[in-house]
């Protein structure tokens, strides 16, 4: 079974024999996992705190928004 933060639901699966010879180093996922969302915070922070603006509606003569 595989759960965790970057899994939305738990996964049940099976794992075949290594065909290949072990030799890499794993990565710390969760470390990169936080650093790919720390490196947005500013632009996010950014977002949560800008200004809204109205956006002006366009008439028509008779009072009806104008769509196109």
């Amino acid at each position: 079974m595989v759960s965790g933060a970057s899994v939305n639901t738990p996964v049940l699966l099976k794992v075949r024999k290594r065909i290949t010879q072990h030799g890499g180093q794993d990565l710390d996922a969760p470390a990169e996992w936080m650093r790919w969302f720390e490196e947005d915070r500013p632009a996010q922070e950014e977002r949560t705190t800008a200004l809204y603006v109205e956006k002006k509606i366009n008439y028509e003569d008779d009072g009806d928004v104008l769509w196109a």
